[in-house]
């Protein structure tokens, strides 16, 4: 079953994990699994977490306990680049590294204290002051929808409206950030990136005329080279 848990909402695996028919590590293991798969293609995720096993296997335990933190207790999620997670470096997409965090700032915190498991933190723009998610760091972070097109610059790892690369390819149910981007940003961003001269970027023919209700679509087969997949 673990291989379909990555299909399910971040309710629905809480639910499951009450009911027994499911744990978090089972979650984990499907969405690292399905971040595996899409990684290749999207360039989503700027480091993954090293203590995430031990984070989802601390909340089994609390499930068979009877006490998880809450009803999302073991759920997968990431954290976007910059901000700050216990055990793990954040940095602003700059060159140089960063040393770990000795705490959590407060999005991830809360997160935290409701039992989430981080799973891995997502890529950003450097200083985060381009509306489209490129870095010399990280390179060019793509949008599952409308490949080679990088998604906007806050949905890429946040979540705004319109999902970011992450959640739009199921790789974790729920994402930690501060802000949630404009879904207009989408339709011009990857004409800025190419412009910026990242490479790999290129303008897709059909960028603007994404619809909403494919945008809450099930998420496209990962497939190389495929714009407007």
């Amino acid at each position: 079953m673990s291989t379909e848990l990555w299909r399910l909402s971040a309710l629905d695996l809480g639910q499951l994990f009450a009911a027994g028919r499911a744990s978090p590590v089972d979650a984990l293991e499907a969405a690292q699994a399905r971040a595996a798969a899409w990684e290749p293609h999207l360039n989503a995720l700027s480091r993954d977490n090293p203590r995430a096993r031990s984070e989802a296997e601390a909340s089994a335990a609390r499930w068979r306990a009877g006490a998880a933190l809450s009803p999302l207790d073991g759920v997968p999620m990431t954290v976007k680049e910059f901000l700050v997670t216990e055990g793990m470096p954040s940095t602003y997409a700059e060159p140089g590294e960063a040393p770990s965090a000795a705490r959590d700032e407060l999005p991830v915190a809360r997160m935290r204290q409701a039992g989430l498991v981080t799973l891995a933190k997502t890529t950003m723009p450097e200083f985060a002051v381009q509306g489209f998610t490129a870095s010399a760091r990280f390179g060019v972070t793509r949008n599952p929808w409308i490949r080679p097109s990088p998604p906007a610059a806050r949905p890429a790892g946040a979540p705004p409206r319109r999902p970011p690369a992450t959640r739009r390819s199921r790789s974790a149910p729920m994402a930690a950030a501060r802000c949630a981007g404009p879904r207009r940003i989408p339709a011009s961003s990857a004409s800025r990136a190419a412009s910026a001269g990242y490479p790999g970027s290129a303008v897709c023919p059909r960028r603007s005329s994404i619809s909403r209700s494919r945008a809450h679509s099930p998420a496209p087969s990962p497939t190389p080279g495929r714009c407007c997949a």
